[in-house]
């Protein structure tokens, strides 16, 4: 019976640690997708920014 009991508790602190786990893979994905849409707000800033300097290029030629 102790047995079964140990591996009972053993089983759930697996689990738990899994749970955490997977928390913070949740966690890390939230945060790399906020990272991306960060740089794709950048990305488009400086597309923007390359076509107000190419049309001013283009004016000054």
């Amino acid at each position: 019976m102790q047995e079964l009991e140990t591996a009972l508790a053993q089983a759930r602190e697996r689990a738990e640690q899994a749970a955490a786990e997977a928390t913070t893979a949740d966690r890390e994905a939230e945060q790399a997708e906020a990272d991306r849409t960060a740089a794709d707000e950048d990305l488009q800033r400086a597309e923007a920014e390359r076509d107000r300097v190419q049309q001013r290029v283009d004016e000054l030629s």
